[in-house]
């Protein structure tokens, strides 16, 4: 009988992911001494931009401060990339762009999908087939920092040793 690929690693050995697994049931050292490392996903930039309800537009706001005054925000590139997407279709292709553009221009670190990172974010994804790979990516960038990902997104509470906060 063949190998599942999903359940499979290359060779026929059994797939083996590490991400979350060193600390898990130790809480993490803060970094540097300061607070948490917060990973920004899409949901939170949708709602800063698009809600209607001016105390969560508020909380955004004075989290981002936040965030930038600690040095402790960061930004995936593939936020961008979904934010620009879905922005889009709330108001168009320009304002889409200016607002991806003000996320980059934010002072919030953007952090880009190296190689390791990629592979992480892709075994995460195998062993979590319901999570969408955008998500496994951003989980894997909170992961390796040691932080939290701040989202609504019920997927990320779906991900074993991923942290997750919201507003």
């Amino acid at each position: 009988m063949p190998a599942d690929p999903a359940t499979r690693g290359l060779g026929g050995e059994p797939l083996e992911i590490c991400i979350g697994e060193e600390s898990q049931g130790k809480p993490r050292s803060r970094t540097r001494g300061r607070g948490l490392i917060e990973v920004l996903d899409t949901r939170f930039f949708i709602e800063h931009f698009f809600s209607s309800d001016p105390p969560v537009r508020e909380a955004t706001r004075n989290r981002i401060q936040e965030l930038r005054r600690r040095k402790e925000g960061v930004v995936p590139l593939i936020v961008i990339a979904e934010f620009t997407d879905q922005a889009c279709r709330f108001a168009g292709r320009r304002e889409a762009e200016a607002k991806a553009e003000a996320i980059v221009e934010s002072g919030l670190q953007i952090r880009p999908l190296d190689p390791t990172m990629a592979v992480a974010a892709g075994c995460l994804r195998c062993t979590n087939r319901h999570v969408p790979l955008a998500d496994c990516i951003i989980a894997t960038v909170a992961d390796s920092l040691g932080g939290r990902v701040v989202s609504d997104d019920s997927h990320f509470k779906q991900l074993r040793g991923i942290r997750v906060s919201w507003l």
